[in-house]
């Protein structure tokens, strides 16, 4: 051991192994000195790097249903990530331990000011600066109150079905989900009430980690403004307001935000892609004269008009791709918008009278 090299440092090398790494047990100086110091620094670099590296790639997937219990500002918590293709309402931009979702288009007609932000931040970790007017959401979300019944087949899908707590008062009567109808059957779910006659009280005692709502843009019939107003988490889900119907159905992966469930969405949104594709190929050869007529409309008691859908929406693009054509979708009133157009009941019922 008399002839042994002292490391830099003042440590000693005289084992088989030092930091990990195995040497000769001792070292005879041969001229070398300088070149085995810089070996070692090399080695002992290269290790600090590897483990300093780790724990920004530690994490493989998202916490679906835990919280971080020790956070690391350097790792990031979303590997599993998405990004709508096909939808235009919404869009959202991540970072490591929160992401940042717009709602573009909250209701028919809205503007880019109308535009609304939410930051969903995982549980466990600090809430980020400057969202001031954002509304803040810890995810995963837990327990969820629903306001429309256009959720509920998403939180189906995404086997979210725990965590659904309440329902408003029209989802009770025009669901047609058989897992939901079970829950309903079974008495497990609240009714919240709907609209501007929202019960507060309720929705304030089943203390929900999200309010589902939909918006009309007007606060004589909206729910979200009086439950901002009561403090509950709730976010504008305007699916209903997309041009196509792959846009509708991408808002599976809106809702997986919330839970973390980008993977999950992901996988089942490209086999409903692939799956809608196929079927619009089987009726894309048929002739516009040999397409069924199709009456789809709604009537208002309000404004005593029959409601005709317009070229730009959803319905008539389904039809479209399911081989039909919509009755007045050709009139001028009804081209280049998305929006219900109001008719005259006289005017709807000499044009679909021969509708199939």
């Amino acid at each position: 051991m008399d002839d042994s090299i002292p490391l830099p440092g003042g440590i000693f090398y005289c084992s088989d192994v030092a930091y990990g790494f195995p040497f000769p047990t001792t070292y005879r100086p041969k001229g070398d000195i300088m070149k085995y110091r810089l070996y070692i620094l090399l080695l002992i670099l290269v290790s600090l790097s590897l483990f300093s590296g780790l724990s920004a790639y530690a994490q493989e997937a998202n916490l679906t249903d835990t919280c971080v219990e020790s956070y690391d500002a350097e790792i990031n918590y979303f590997p599993d990530q998405t990004t709508p293709e096909y939808a235009a309402g919404w869009d959202v931009e991540y970072f490591n331990h929160y992401k940042v979702l717009n709602v573009l288009a909250p209701w028919p007609g809205s503007t880019p000011d109308d535009a609304l932000q939410y930051v969903l931040v995982q549980c466990g970790t600090p809430i980020p600066e400057g969202y001031d007017d954002a509304t803040v959401i810890e995810v995963p979300a837990g327990d969820v109150i629903a306001m429309s019944t256009t959720y509920l087949p998403h939180l189906t899908d995404l086997g979210l079905l725990d965590h659904l707590i309440g329902l408003d008062s029209y989802s009770f009567l025009y669901t047609n989900t058989p897992e939901i109808l079970d829950l309903i059957e079974a008495g497990t779910l609240l009714d919240v009430g709907t609209g501007t006659a929202i019960n507060v009280e309720i929705t304030l005692d089943a203390e929900p980690g999200l309010v589902l709502a939909y918006s009309s843009g007007s606060p004589d019939y909206d729910t979200h403004p009086i439950l901002q107003e009561a403090g509950l988490p709730v976010v504008v889900a305007s699916d209903y307001v997309e041009e196509s119907m792959l846009g509708q159905a991408e808002w599976l992966k809106f809702f997986a935000l919330f839970y973390n469930e980008e993977a999950a969405a992901n996988a089942l949104f490209a086999e409903r892609v692939e799956q809608y594709n196929a079927l619009v190929e089987l009726t894309a050869g048929i002739p516009a004269d040999e397409r069924p007529l199709v009456l789809w409309s709604s009537y208002s008691t309000f404004g005593e008009a029959w409601y005709i859908p317009g070229d730009q929406g959803s319905a008539v693009s389904l039809i479209g791709h399911a081989g039909g054509q919509v009755v007045l979708g050709d009139d001028p009133q009804a081209a280049g918008t998305a929006a219900n157009i109001p008719f005259a009941f006289e005017a709807v019922y000499d044009a679909g009278l021969n509708a199939d």
